[in-house]
């Protein structure tokens, strides 16, 4: 499981027009509100319906948005700043993860680091279920989570482009609350798919195990490159530090 962020005020993307060209208009909402999207998917291909959480106080903020366009089974959850806290990742295991992924037992769960994965009624839930929860190491999930590899790219242009075939197919339109949903939906199905989550897996040494699909380089410490006269030099933090007298 993993979440990513999309804004209602999205990037358009580049455009091709005739020399000396002086109006390119693309219309965009200027609303910088994030709303975030779980995804949980496995090794198979398979996927649960997304979780959105979207910035309010109270349920009522799910009035605005036309929530009958979202794709099928999708759950809802709110909080202050759009982004997910403690609680909400339990009421997404309770809800939507433990009714959808069969009775066979045990099941494994991999997520990353976040404080929201880190507290004690989350994990009693897990024992009492018998789910094993697999936390990433910190700073991995960019070589480690299957979402962040094949996933959640696609994911985000789908959904930049099904922003631009909507302002392009109705002048005057932007991205809104009301339009969310079903942009949603568009890019949820092209992205979200077996083949995506199947590379995912795979890409990551996950499924099936391969150690060795991780590159070396991702184990070299961290470095800083320092540039003298044009010419360029490479030395380890350690010895940057000894050589200042740290």
């Amino acid at each position: 499981m993993d979440r990513t962020g999309v804004q209602l005020d999205y990037t358009p993307g580049k455009v091709v027009a005739g020399k000396g060209a002086k109006y390119l208009h693309s219309c965009t909402s200027g609303n910088r509100e994030t709303i975030t999207v779980t995804c949980a998917v496995n090794a198979v291909g398979k996927c649960l319906s997304p979780h959105v959480i979207v910035k309010g106080q109270t349920k009522r903020y799910l009035h605005s948005l036309q929530t009958e366009n979202a794709p099928e089974g999708t759950t809802w959850s709110w909080s202050d700043s759009g982004w997910t806290k403690q609680g909400i990742a339990l009421l997404w295991f309770k809800n939507s993860f433990l009714p959808n992924v069969g009775k066979e037992r045990p099941q494994i769960l991999v997520l990353d680091g976040h404080d929201s994965h880190n507290f004690i009624e989350l994990i009693d839930a897990a024992i009492e279920n018998n789910v094993h929860i697999i936390e990433l190491p910190a700073h991995t999930s960019h070589w480690l989570q299957p979402c962040d590899r094949t996933v959640f790219g696609p994911f985000k242009n789908a959904y930049r482009k099904a922003c631009e075939e909507l302002c392009s197919s109705f002048p005057g339109s932007v991205v809104s609350k009301k339009t969310f949903c079903g942009l949603l939906k568009k890019a949820w199905e092209e992205a979200v798919t077996p083949s995506n989550t199947i590379s995912g897996f795979r890409a990551c040494g996950v499924y099936p195990f391969d150690p060795s699909a991780i590159p070396q380089e991702a184990f070299i410490p961290n470095s800083l490159y320092v540039h003298d006269d044009g010419e360029k030099a490479l030395g380890s933090v350690d010895s940057m530090m000894a050589a200042v007298g740290v």
